[in-house]
């Protein structure tokens, strides 16, 4: 059983996948879980966890730390968070390209490449994600009148979501062809 998922067989890696999928999900779960309570759940939060304890320290003693060891532990902690809620939705995905790719040489390349690939992007989502929230932090923190009015970059954020909607919702529609 063992072999046919080392050497790619089709019904030994189908016979894995879901437990092993289950098995990534609900572990990565217990490890947010453990991670949330321990003196290191501030790493998961947006308050300013590189201002004590051993990440300011890093922080100071790495060239541009303040920028780039808050970024990577938000990045681990995001894939963290993607492997425990976004895994489950992707796994039609992972099974179709299974399917798809069994046949080939390469295959166990090819779905590392895609394990890769789909953490990639959702890890340069979360870098990108994060350093947008800094800007807003650090543009708020220019302005007394942003200080007392929060609201007011929500109030803009959906105006703009709003506003780039309407188009990509009439892109959507099926297009109608005239009769002659």
């Amino acid at each position: 059983m063992i072999a046919a998922v080392a050497t790619g067989g089709a019904a030994g890696t189908r016979r894995w996948f879901m437990p092993i999928a289950v098995l990534l999900t609900g572990t990565a779960w217990l490890a947010l879980l453990v991670w949330g309570q321990s003196p290191y759940g501030r790493y998961l939060d947006h308050s300013r966890w590189t201002d004590a304890g051993i990440a300011a320290v890093l922080c100071r003693a790495l060239p541009a730390g303040a920028v780039v060891l808050p970024a990577l532990l938000y990045a681990g902690g995001w894939l963290l968070m993607i492997a425990a809620m976004m895994l489950p939705t992707a796994l039609p995905l992972f099974r179709l390209f299974d399917r798809m790719v069994q046949p080939r040489r390469d295959y166990t390349a090819l779905m590392g490449l895609l394990i890769a690939g789909y953490l990639a992007v959702w890890a340069g989502f979360g870098i990108a994600a994060h350093l947008l929230d800094a800007a807003v932090h650090a543009g708020v923190r220019q302005s007394e009148w942003l200080m007392l009015n929060g609201w007011a970059i929500g109030a803009a954020v959906r105006r703009v979501l709003a506003t780039v909607r309407r188009p990509v919702a009439r892109m959507a529609e099926p297009r109608r062809v005239a009769k002659r």
